[in-house]
């Protein structure tokens, strides 16, 4: 099946999640902006993917305790978003 930032904004509605993690995905990264309010929500791996990283703007807000990035088509100019 593919994975889409549509179907990857349902992860909104998990309120216990803890953690996320994708990897060789080809995003926008739209679905962060549904992350931000999930209060349990303290890891985001997301390895080998690529995506757009102004919307990493989206996680800044958030409590998460770590963010790997890894193999991801970030910039390190990106990083003054977290």
């Amino acid at each position: 099946s593919k994975v889409s930032d549509t179907s990857l904004a349902y992860l909104a509605n998990l309120k216990d999640l803890q953690i996320v993690k994708l990897s060789k995905l080809k995003i926008s990264g739209d679905f962060l902006k549904h992350l931000d309010n999930l209060p349990a929500l303290q890891e985001i791996d997301i390895n080998d993917t690529t995506f757009d990283e102004d919307n990493l703007k989206y996680i800044s807000k958030s409590k998460i305790i770590r963010l790997n990035l890894r193999g991801s088509s970030v910039a390190d100019t990106a990083a003054w978003y977290i």
